[in-house]
């Protein structure tokens, strides 16, 4: 929360901003189960490190899944 106050420049917390820790937690771990129900559709991203390593695990994850999936519609077209 405070990484998102900060980007913002401080001010007033927005709807989710101001909702208490256990809000967050119990978002957090809805979304962790559903990346665990779903692996082809969901993957989870560590944004602790810093913004390009971030960005490059995005961007393998996107890379991963859909170049898997094209290459498999390139060998068997429907």
């Amino acid at each position: 929360m405070r990484r998102a106050a900060a980007r913002r420049g401080g001010g007033v917390p927005d709807r989710f901003e101001a909702e208490d820790v256990k809000f967050h937690r119990q978002l957090r771990e809805a979304y962790r189960q559903i990346a665990a129900d779903e692996p082809k559709r969901c993957v989870l991203i560590d944004a602790n490190a810093d913004a390009n390593t971030v960005a490059a695990s995005v961007w393998a994850a996107l890379r991963d899944r859909f170049f898997a999936v094209s290459v498999a519609n390139a060998v068997n077209p429907a």
